[in-house]
């Protein structure tokens, strides 16, 4: 990497979008944007989409990021350096990883400098002197692709997770607005399904199992009708 600013002059009648970064290697947050008719500051820099940035003063805590395409060409002030990766050699997104993750920003930690736990601020200098392991490139996108995956259903999960607590809020809601609901057993609305078919020695079945904990089905495999013992199988419908 390497130190890569674009100072812009403040015109005291514009306005300028803002992005902050969250502590703990959370990504980044838009702020309110910087009024050059208020401002105290002469310049601003500018920003591009996948230059890796970090907040000097927060760097103690982790406030390290890349900054996302949707944050092209946004601003902030002198206390966020912001640098360019040559990407024949690394790709951001792994450098974002490495360096957002914990052991790496602790150890980053002490070599900030100033005194006082609040002011003591990394320099880029110190920054681009750190030492990382760095494997090849197509090693390097491989762990990207993992973790991508991995947020992807960490996320899904969350959104469910959320989706459950709104529905009992829902429920809630409803019982506290309109009393009490009729207490009947499941087996007035409910039938068990006697849909069967015999199972034919040449045709292949397409089978399906319960996932605990209440997480759907999901589909067993296929089966070959000259492989399953017993030769009536119940049937399935949406």
């Amino acid at each position: 990497m390497h130190l890569s600013r674009e100072p812009v002059k403040v015109d005291r009648a514009a306005e300028y979008p803002n992005l902050g970064i969250y502590s703990f290697g959370r990504g980044v947050f838009p702020k309110p944007p910087i009024s050059g008719a208020t401002t105290a500051a002469d310049t601003l820099y500018r920003v591009r989409a996948r230059q890796f940035i970090y907040s000097r003063l927060f760097a103690f805590e982790g406030a390290f990021a890349l900054v996302p395409p949707e944050m092209d060409g946004w601003y902030v002030s002198n206390e966020y350096p912001t640098l360019e990766v040559t990407e024949s050699e690394a790709i951001p997104e792994f450098l974002g990883l490495v360096i957002r993750a914990p052991r790496t920003w602790h150890q980053l930690a002490g070599m900030t400098v100033g005194m006082g736990h609040r002011r003591q601020r990394l320099h880029p200098e110190s920054l681009l002197a750190f030492e990382i392991d760095l494997p090849s490139l197509d090693a390097q996108r491989d762990v990207v692709a993992a973790v991508s995956a991995a947020d992807a259903v960490a996320a899904a999960a969350a959104a469910e997770s959320e989706a459950a607590r709104a529905f009992a809020i829902a429920m809630n809601d409803h019982l506290s607005a309109f009393g009490d609901w009729p207490n009947v057993t499941l087996g007035e609305f409910l039938t068990q399904s006697s849909a069967t078919e015999h199972v034919a020695d040449d045709v292949d079945y397409k089978q399906v199992t319960l996932r605990i904990r209440g997480r759907g089905i999901a589909l067993r495999g296929v089966a070959s009708g000259s492989t399953i013992k017993t030769k009536r199988q119940h049937l399935v419908r949406t």
